[in-house]
């Protein structure tokens, strides 16, 4: 149900495919350029472009779900558990985007002639599901964030950019000063876009990356379920949703 409602949604998806493609064009430099540098580029862009579309298509889940007075059934959920139903709708909400990155990058690596090795296969598609839970997870986090604050609009710029900039995914990290990259670290689409590199170039091991990536992953979803039972609670108190 969550998929269908995410289909109303025309921008998140023009996020996926305008935004990738520009940063991709503008920073590969051209079919000449060292494949690996493409590759570092495309996945990049790619992962950039699923941030922007989480932030304006997932994290306003639950605002919307406020707006249009469908919160308090959201919360009782019925029968089932309310953290399990959340999790359902964010990995809906965050599935479409997902399936629309995946389409340009296809169409994008086709473009660069940029072809994974045999070898890198395993590790790809490893990769990849990684990004659809992350992504689902950092949806459900940004619905909870956004739902307890009235000035979401201000606080999707202000999780929007810093990304962009700190995130290690368009400027690598080795370009910022040593004070300023562990940001990056924090950030799970930072390590995941080693593992789909080290995919896509097929020699190098991602052991390391998959585990970060895992772990902020887990972390980052205990934080929204967290979250998301103090929402229960301040609402069936009668209380207001802002801390």
């Amino acid at each position: 149900m969550q998929y269908r409602e995410a289909r109303s949604d025309w921008f998140a998806p023009v996020l996926c495919i305008l935004q990738p493609v520009a940063l991709t064009i503008t920073l590969a430099g051209g079919h000449d350029a060292e494949n690996g540098h493409q590759a570092a580029v495309l996945v990049g862009a790619i992962l950039t472009s699923l941030w922007s579309a989480l932030i304006w298509g997932a994290g306003g889940m639950l605002r919307r779900d406020q707006y249009q007075g469908t919160l308090g059934a959201v919360i009782a959920a019925g029968p089932y558990s309310a953290g399990l139903v959340l999790l359902g709708r964010a990995l809906g909400a965050a599935a479409r985007n997902v399936i629309v990155v995946c389409l340009t990058a296809v169409g994008l690596a086709a473009y660069l002639g940029i072809v994974p090795p045999i070898r890198g296969w395993p590790l790809l598609i490893l990769g990849l599901v990684l990004t659809v839970m992350t992504g689902s997870v950092l949806g459900l986090l940004l619905s909870c964030l956004f739902l307890v604050t009235r000035h979401s609009q201000h606080l999707s710029g202000a999780l929007l950019y810093p990304v962009h900039l700190l995130g290690g995914l368009v400027i690598p990290l080795g370009m910022l000063p040593g004070w300023l990259r562990w940001p990056g670290a924090l950030f799970s689409l930072h390590w995941i876009q080693g593992v789909l590199v080290s995919a896509l170039r097929g020699d190098v091991p991602a052991e390391g990356g998959l585990i970060a990536a895992a772990v902020l992953t887990a972390l980052y979803g205990a934080a929204a379920l967290r979250m998301f039972s103090r929402i229960q609670e301040r609402s069936r108190r009668g209380e207001g949703l802002d801390f």
